[in-house]
């Protein structure tokens, strides 16, 4: 766009440039893009897209997956889901805070399996909360991260070709969580 058009002329058009070095997630429903969001891995720049600009469709990033009787991990961000697909894992990703309504959009597709495998930080763990409190579904299971880490990391590190092997251990090792952990609703 930029070898062909002013600046002025795409930010007329509503369109958006992406900054060099971004990747562009664009949110699909239904075969539609319905919402993007665009993040530097290297984390030095930001840019959202902001919330008015998203689609009530658009709940979850890659919810297209959300099948009945599938088996689907729930992840903290777009990354996370990239690379469980590279596993050949489904996920979908609360990209933000998880809110009662991904909560409730997940329940509603009724998935045989759910894993919570949000990052092992603060945030994380509160999301990881919101799910268990909410989701209240005896096919749901935590995904325990070491601390500091997410998904993507994990599976990134990874000595051995064959990532399979460590989901399958990380689904081994996973926990229901206890009615006393269950005990409350929290909302978001």
């Amino acid at each position: 766009l930029e070898k062909q058009f002013s600046k002025e002329v795409v930010k007329a058009s509503g369109l958006s440039i992406i900054p060099s070095g971004c990747f562009a997630y664009p949110y699909m429903v239904g075969n539609e893009i319905k919402y993007f969001r665009i993040k530097d891995p290297n984390k030095i720049k930001k840019f959202q897209m902001p919330g008015v600009n998203r689609s009530k469709q658009a709940i979850l990033f890659n919810q297209d997956v959300l099948k009945e009787d599938s088996e689907i991990c729930v992840v903290e961000g777009e990354d996370d889901v990239i690379s469980l697909w590279d596993c050949g894992v489904n996920a979908v990703a609360s990209c933000g805070s998880v809110t009662i309504q991904q909560v409730e959009y997940l329940k509603s597709k009724n998935p045989v399996c759910v894993y919570s495998c949000f990052d092992a930080d603060p945030a994380g763990k509160k999301d990881t909360d919101v799910v268990t409190r909410n989701y209240l579904l005896d096919n749901f299971f935590v995904i325990n991260i070491p601390d500091g880490k997410d998904i993507d990391d994990l599976i990134r590190d990874f000595e051995k070709d064959d990532k399979t092997e460590l989901i399958n251990e990380l689904k081994s090792k996973s926990s229901s969580p206890s009615p006393e952990s269950r005990s409350r609703n929290i909302y978001r």
